[in-house]
């Protein structure tokens, strides 16, 4: 099973497994426990398919400039949190879209996703099998705690938030999950 590096999954967190984004993006799908929001974190064990502009909203957000992905510098761990997509990719549903519909199925261990998910969503009980899938396999969970911005400046929501917030309140600013 492809494993994170030390630090990239903090106290409090499962990994979920690995997420290869059809953008050539890697990632490490995890779940907060106590906030209970998911988080994709780039994987940088290889070098990253994208190369990065520093944003103008905050020195720790890096824009990807082939993807426009934004990731957030994470100051209390040494990874960075996908934190913003580009609007305008995922409302054409392009490989730019996000890592949403790339879930790690083949890397799952048992019913870890499945647990984590009620977890964030006990209403779902008896809704889905162990992968998210609606007993039909029409649908999925959605798993997109990131922002889907059009305008660079939205990206200030997260460095406002985190720059003022402390633990376990932090990770909160990069979860944008029914907004």
């Amino acid at each position: 099973m492809v494993k994170p590096p030390e630090g990239a999954v903090v106290q409090g967190e499962t990994y979920i497994g690995p997420v290869f984004d059809e953008s050539g993006m890697r990632f490490f799908l995890v779940f907060n426990e106590e906030l209970k929001a998911f988080y994709y974190i780039m994987d940088e064990t290889t070098p990253p398919a994208d190369q990065f502009n520093i944003s103008s909203v905050s020195d720790r957000i890096t824009i990807g400039i082939r993807t426009g992905f934004a990731y957030y510098a994470d100051r209390f761990a040494n990874r960075k949190i996908l934190v913003g997509v580009n609007v305008l990719n995922t409302s054409v549903n392009n490989y730019l879209d996000g890592p949403f519909d790339q879930l790690p199925d083949n890397f799952i261990p048992g019913d870890r996703l499945q647990r984590a998910i009620l977890s964030a969503s006990p209403e779902m009980e008896g809704q889905m099998d162990r992968l998210g899938n609606s007993p039909d396999g029409e649908t999925r969970y959605l798993i997109a705690p990131y922002l889907q911005y059009e305008e660079e400046s939205e990206l200030s929501l997260v460095s406002e938030c985190a720059a003022h917030e402390e633990l376990p309140v932090y990770y909160n600013c990069f979860s944008f999950v029914g907004l």
